[in-house]
């Protein structure tokens, strides 16, 4: 069963490794070192699915004060010198890198909630399963399903999508870290005919988990607008006909 989170804007909850051979003995006031640690080295390395222009971007903060890193004319090739200890630490860190972009599958529903003083509760319209939920860490009676989508993306693309009548989207999809987390940067909601963003953060979502994100005027407001989201990657490899259709 996913786990459902809470992030409410306002304010509800908003190895390295060293190849070594033959250490020398210390010499008079330093510790052993080991020769081939700072022995400089060529490291060529031919890229599959990044551009070797993007892959400079992770190498030169890892280079050492003698290294240097160029692209290779003739190849997506990134070319290294440096030394030995500075290339083990960057040739694990390009290998990470260079992977091919995951394909997500990410479901939005806007829902607005609603707490009753007096009258009794309308009859939520969002799924039972997500109802429960929600009533388990919201103080709000019904729940009422605005919009709703399916979207098709993949890491590093820019995100723009109307969903339903009344709202649009934007976000930048981040990378998939090796915690099955995947960032959402600059997530923004907007209203129809309006410039400012009713909802803005950043999100580091969990795959296979249900996050909701709301906005509400304080914590005893009787209404609230939350986007609740759930982050998969797509079964299969290639994307269905009717991606970023809504449901």
């Amino acid at each position: 069963m996913t786990r459902l989170s809470r992030l409410f804007v306002l304010p509800l909850l908003v190895a390295a490794h060293a190849a070594a051979a033959g250490a020398v003995p210390a010499q008079s006031g330093r510790p052993a070192q080991t020769v081939a640690v700072d022995r400089m080295a060529l490291h060529a390395h031919t890229l599959r699915y990044r551009a070797a222009e993007d892959a400079l971007e992770v190498v030169r903060p890892l280079l050492s004060s003698r290294g240097s890193a160029e692209v290779q004319a003739d190849g997506n090739t990134l070319v290294i010198r440096d030394r030995i200890s500075s290339l083990a630490r960057i040739v694990p860190a390009l290998r990470r890198f260079d992977r091919r972009s995951e394909l997500v599958r990410l479901e939005v529903l806007v829902v607005r909630a609603a707490r009753h003083r007096v009258s009794p509760p309308t009859r939520s319209t969002v799924p039972p399963e997500l109802e429960a939920k929600l009533k388990k860490l919201l103080p709000f009676d019904s729940y009422e399903l605005v919009a709703e989508a399916v979207l098709g993306t993949e890491e590093g693309e820019s995100v723009t999508y109307e969903i339903g009548a009344g709202y649009s989207l934007r976000f930048d999809v981040g990378e998939l870290v090796a915690e099955r987390q995947l960032r959402l940067e600059d997530f923004r909601v907007f209203q129809q005919g309006r410039e400012e963003p009713l909802i803005r953060t950043n999100l580091r979502l969990q795959l296979d988990r249900t996050y909701s994100v709301g906005l509400a005027k304080s914590q005893d407001s009787p209404t609230a607008l939350m986007i609740v989201l759930t982050c998969q990657l797509w079964p299969v490899p290639s994307l269905p006909p009717s991606l970023g259709s809504p449901d």
